[in-house]
């Protein structure tokens, strides 16, 4: 796979809040707005290619997307493990998400063919400093101030030795200083 930054959307609704990373083999979703799962499949990415997915806020044109894009990969045969980053509180919308599709859940896991999505989506809550470290990348992820909500957890992604890539929140000056080096920044509305 050739490294690459796809923009699945670059503003909220009704476009996603979304990018595509692949990066030294891997491909990481960068939030998932509205429209997100649709977005990937048009880019010709499988749902069940992803690696790992980060979500930099909780507000609903970085989120809304991210029960149903997980829940139809698992339909289409997500096994393997994926885990989700993102700031605190990601736990408890994946779990009321969870709960909201038990019933199909436990129609689609009854014959045991299928493995239960908390046996395979870990949710991985984040605060600043470092977040991850995989496949030759790490992501670090730096506070700001973000209204309406109290914070946002912008990333940055760097693989050694290939360039970094970061995800600031924009207009807002600080998270630049973890992108400085970065030969590429892009900045989502």
């Amino acid at each position: 796979m050739k490294d690459a930054i796809i923009l699945l959307g670059t503003k909220g609704s009704p476009s996603p809040s979304s990018s595509v990373l692949q990066l030294g083999g891997q491909t990481i979703l960068i939030d998932c707005g509205i429209g997100a799962a649709r977005a990937l499949v048009e880019a010709d990415i499988k749902l069940t290619a992803l690696d790992a997915i980060f979500i930099t806020q909780l507000h609903s044109d970085h989120l809304l997307d991210l029960g149903p894009l997980i829940y139809t990969a698992w339909t289409t045969d997500l096994v393997d493990p994926l885990t989700v980053y993102g700031p605190p509180g990601l736990q408890n919308y994946w779990t009321h998400f969870l709960a909201a599709m038990s019933f199909d859940h436990g129609i689609r896991t009854i014959d045991g063919k299928r493995n239960p999505l908390d046996q395979i989506v870990q949710i991985q809550e984040y605060s600043a400093g470092v977040v991850a470290a995989f496949g030759g990348l790490t992501v670090t992820a730096l506070r700001v101030d973000h209204p309406p909500s109290p914070t946002a957890l912008p990333c940055a992604l760097k693989a050694t030795p290939a360039p970094s890539f970061s995800l600031p929140t924009p207009a807002i000056s600080r998270p630049w200083r973890i992108s400085r080096k970065a030969q590429m920044r892009l900045s989502p509305a």
